[in-house]
């Protein structure tokens, strides 16, 4: 597989995550290795509101920023199993995870930024700036623009934000860029349709990642995981939406859009012929459960 295409299916994931969630992404990389793979605009915090902060004062503040963010929040989360909320000096609330290859963490990934609300946070677990309070020269009017999760809330997307990093990661922690090589067969195939859920993949294309003709790439499937490409393809894709209908309190014609699905009603029938009930029924009873 090439870098181009490596790089190309990353910045598609990233952003598919950001747009559906209406958050800033940002990948900081320890060892140099990942850079060629990250998209420029998600290399840096460069959401307004960072940017506006940092601007109060361009050097104590942005030499504060670049204190906690690349020395006391890493070692935080190598200390953590999971990743760690950071509560800026601007009253920032980011999600900070690792991201590894193989057993080394290689860099970090930031996913925000959100409003910090001590009535809707009460408890909150989170790592922070030990550094002063901008309170009084932050900007309320688009402060209060932010989004403010509650806890559960923010209990669930940290769900989904272990789940890009691992996603990531295993991108990452591949052998080599430029072809499957030693890694086994059926991980590239999974791998490969993961990272596409939510984009039109075809036979051929995974014909073309694993160059195989297509007809050869169907029988290879078959004899893998014992069903057609297709059923392959919306058995993940379902497995998917669930993760997203328990996780996350997206709007169901949302997370169809993200599994792949253009036409809600079409995901609808699907997801009831292979769960045996409608997403919304599957939500609430999996809300139940302890």
């Amino acid at each position: 597989m090439t870098e181009e295409l490596v790089k190309k299916e990353i910045a598609e994931l990233i952003a598919a995550y950001e747009v559906s969630l209406g958050i800033h992404i940002c990948i900081n990389d320890f060892a140099g290795a990942l850079l060629k793979y990250i998209p420029q605009s998600n290399q840096y915090h460069a959401n307004p509101y960072c940017n506006f902060i940092k601007n109060l004062d361009a050097g104590g503040i942005r030499q504060m920023c670049s204190g906690f963010d690349n020395n006391v929040i890493p070692r935080q989360i190598r200390l953590s199993d999971r990743g760690v909320w950071k509560l800026c000096h601007g009253e920032l609330l980011e999600y900070v995870t690792r991201l590894n290859n193989g057993d080394v963490m290689v860099g970090k990934i930031s996913f925000g930024p959100y409003r910090f609300d001590a009535r809707k946070h009460p408890g909150l677990q989170c790592v922070q700036s030990a550094g002063f309070t901008l309170r009084d020269k932050i900007d309320r009017g688009m402060w209060n623009l932010l989004p403010a999760p509650n806890a559960a809330e923010l209990a669930a997307l940290e769900r989904v934000f272990e789940n890009l990093a691992e996603s990531l990661s295993r991108q990452f922690s591949r052998p080599s860029v430029d072809g499957c090589g030693s890694i086994p067969r059926r991980e590239s195939i999974d791998g490969f349709l993961r990272r596409r859920l939510g984009s039109t993949v075809e036979l051929a294309d995974l014909a073309a990642f694993l160059g195989l003709s297509a007809s050869r790439t169907g029988v290879v499937v078959r004899e893998i995981f014992q069903m057609s490409f297709a059923q392959l393809l919306r058995s993940l894709r379902m497995e998917y939406a669930k993760l997203l209908l328990v996780n996350t309190t997206l709007p169901v014609t949302r997370i169809a859009s993200l599994c792949g699905y253009r036409d809600p009603a079409y995901f609808h029938r699907c997801f009831r012929k292979s769960d045996g009930e409608s997403a919304l029924q599957y939500r609430r009873n999996a809300r139940r459960q302890p």
